[in-house]
């Protein structure tokens, strides 16, 4: 709730802009900007297969991006194991400061998750459920897109530009006219920090309610015939 809040106050509404809550010392007004001027999107990912004239690889999925799961060079090969062509581990590969997103959901309010990869991934390329956004240098402090592409200002745009009945879609022309409010480079790296922090206090909350829950269970089989 608290993360939630924050999101709206320190990030700027339509309309305006700078928020209502800035870090002490920041005054210059935001910019507005176009997704597309400042990145590549690619999409046409690779597909969850294994040839055997093809080259091992893990990829990126889908729900990896949707639960925003931490990957580094430490943990990418618990990641689903395929095969792709030479061509893809080039093509498709990820590198730091590589921006994910969801483009499709089952409704349209949910589509568009974002997640930012903070270490290069060796033998590691991403499913065509996703795209892949890479940011020219400089644009944005390294994880400014994960709470930057996530406020109200930008979701409001992705829900507006999903098209679909039973499945919604954005396309790459679609995220390509995304439009992104931004601060100095400086700000956006207090920001980053501040949700960083708060997502790790989050993490922590969740894994202590998983220990009680294990522990609720373990009882429940001991304590009743």
């Amino acid at each position: 709730t608290l993360k939630k809040a924050m999101l709206d106050k320190m990030f700027p509404k339509e309309g305006a802009d700078v928020p209502e809550i800035r870090f002490k010392g920041f005054t210059c007004e935001w910019k507005e900007v176009r997704l597309g001027d400042l990145g590549v999107f690619k999409s046409n990912g690779v597909d969850k297969k294994s040839n055997t004239n093809e080259i091992p690889v893990y990829l990126l999925n889908y729900m990896d991006v949707y639960n925003r799961k931490k990957i580094n060079a430490l943990n990418y090969h618990t990641l689903m194991p395929v095969t792709a062509r030479s061509s893809q581990l080039v093509d498709n590969n990820i590198q730091k400061n590589d921006v994910f997103f969801t483009p499709s959901s089952e409704t349209s309010d949910d589509i568009g998750k974002v997640m930012v990869i903070e270490e290069s991934l060796p033998h590691t390329v991403y499913s065509y459920h996703l795209v892949r956004y890479r940011p020219k240098e400089n644009c944005f402090a390294p994880l400014f897109p994960n709470y930057g592409f996530s406020c109200d200002f930008v979701r409001k745009q992705m829900i507006l530009a999903a098209q679909g009945v039973q499945r919604f879609v954005i396309n790459r022309n679609g995220f390509e006219e995304l439009r992104v409010m931004l601060p100095l480079i400086e700000e956006q790296s207090q920001i980053s920090s501040y949700f960083q922090n708060l997502d790790k206090l989050i993490s922590l909350h969740q894994q202590e309610i998983q220990k009680l829950k294990n522990i609720k269970k373990s009882c429940l089989e001991k304590m009743f015939v």
